[in-house]
């Protein structure tokens, strides 16, 4: 019967330290998807802000059909992804059921948002910060952190406000929540990839 190695206090450490720089790393290439969305959200927000309160056209949600092109892209970004990685580490797996759990909120805001009189805007900030905030912590980024929070306190004023208004409060909350700390986090991944 072979016996077990005994670690030292120090090579545990450094087998830890490298399994969170790992997970660290895998988790760190994901900027992809809050640039995507982010700039998805953005363009709808607007988009329906400006159609909404500039024009006579009937149906300003229409704009948000640009989300379709997200679905894909993300879907497909997602397989390619999958296809290169061999291990998928527990950081990896955790935040990405937090991101699952977010779909299915989403989804079910969606259904149902005739039931708040279609003022979804602030329901959709709390969840995207609860996501974000997590993401952040799993990952041990600050930007990704404060963007999560960002989200939860814009929210607070997104109640506050009309329902056209909540849409430019939703934009603003994204350049804070997915924008500028996805694009941090893709010059921590180019900055650690050297």
């Amino acid at each position: 019967m072979e016996q077990e190695k005994q670690l030292s206090g120090t090579e545990s450490m450094e087998i830890i330290t490298r399994m969170i720089n790992t997970a660290k790393g895998t988790v760190r290439d994901q900027s992809f998807y809050f640039l995507l969305w982010g700039w998805i959200v953005i363009i709808g927000n607007l988009g329906q802000y400006y159609l909404s309160r500039f024009t006579d056209y009937e149906h300003p949600y229409i704009v948000w059909l640009v989300a379709i092109l997200g679905f894909f892209a993300s879907t497909i970004h997602g397989f390619r992804q999958r296809k290169e990685k061999r291990v998928i580490t527990h950081v990896e797996h955790i935040l990405n059921n937090v991101w699952y759990g977010f779909l299915v909120v989403l989804i079910i805001f969606l259904v149902f948002m005739s039931k708040v009189s279609f003022n979804i805007n602030p329901l959709l900030m709390m969840a995207m910060g609860w996501a974000t905030y997590l993401t952040g912590i799993g990952i041990k980024f600050r930007p990704m952190i404060l963007g999560g929070i960002s989200f939860w306190v814009l929210a607070i004023l997104a109640f506050m406000v009309d329902h056209e208004t909540q849409s430019l409060v939703m934009g603003f909350s994204v350049i804070l929540g997915y924008l500028i700390p996805g694009y941090m986090l893709r010059k921590k991944e180019s900055i650690d990839a050297v």
